[in-house]
């Protein structure tokens, strides 16, 4: 029973004596990451890559534009075939390709009437 007394007052003196030090307790320092070196673009490549995306661009703005003419061109065309059109005919192509007026077939529902 003497030596567990002066055993648990030997442990209570070398933990005062840790917690008594001036040294406060540091965490290690981490290991630095190894320094990785940025890739670099030249110049001519990067004007190479604005001319690409200025290129595109130009190709969509020119689809803008087309689009923008063929819904006039739609429109005239349909004024246009409008004002052609003759009451109780159809205009349509022969097998020639010449434009022709057919005779308009009536519906079932206007026959019956």
């Amino acid at each position: 029973m003497k030596r567990l007394g002066i055993l648990i007052v030997s442990c209570l003196i070398a933990c005062s004596l840790v917690l008594a030090q001036d040294k406060p307790v540091v965490a290690p320092k981490p290991v630095e990451a190894a320094k990785v070196e940025t890739p670099t673009m030249s110049e001519l490549d990067a004007l190479k890559l604005d001319k690409i995306v200025l290129s595109m661009e130009n190709a969509q703005l020119q689809i803008v534009q087309l689009q923008t003419t063929l819904k006039e061109m739609q429109g005239q065309a349909q004024s246009f075939v409008q004002s052609l059109q003759k009451p109780g005919f159809n205009l349509t192509r022969n097998d020639k390709g010449a434009w022709v007026y057919m005779v308009a077939e009536k519906s079932a529902e206007l026959k019956k009437q």
